[in-house]
């Protein structure tokens, strides 16, 4: 009786992970790009708000993902593995639908022509994760949930 209890207690003590450990940001990583190495911080870790800066041929930006606003009941994975027979390749994706009554996704622009610099913020957003690891995905995403990040819950 006495080992159990010692059992329980060392269960009891041991802490989730924390909002900045290296774990959940990598896993963060992981759930929004497929990659393990993406250059995801937090601009608030008690919130679980990441943000990466992105860029392209037309400019640059900063996306930002208010994982505390995603509402994890609403969420839906879908996998697909797009064939080129042409080429004899296939490559695999998901789809990850994020949903919330706040803000889960931010993208601020930044053109060489200031008139179409803007913000765009959404409450319904969806990921294309190119990745064949569609388990480890789903994975990832319960993990975050699970150790540090708090979801939001529907209103109904």
């Amino acid at each position: 009786m006495k080992s159990w209890s010692v059992l329980v207690v060392m269960l009891c003590a041991c802490p989730l992970a924390s909002a900045q450990s290296p774990a959940l940001l990598k896993a963060i990583s992981f759930a929004l790009t497929g990659s393990d190495s993406s250059n995801f911080e937090f601009s608030d870790a008690s919130q679980c708000v990441v943000h990466r800066s992105v860029s392209s041929a037309h400019g640059h930006g900063e996306e930002v993902y208010y994982l505390n606003n995603v509402d994890p009941s609403r969420s839906l994975f879908t996998q697909y593995t797009q064939k080129y027979p042409s080429y004899a390749m296939s490559q695999s994706f998901s789809t990850v639908e994020l949903h919330g009554e706040g803000t889960v996704y931010e993208y601020h622009w930044i053109t060489d022509r200031p008139v179409y610099d803007g913000t765009m913020k959404t409450a319904d957003h969806e990921l294309t994760v190119y990745t064949s690891e569609h388990s480890r995905l789903i994975r990832a995403w319960k993990y975050i949930y699970s150790h540090g990040c708090p979801a939001a819950k529907s209103s109904y």
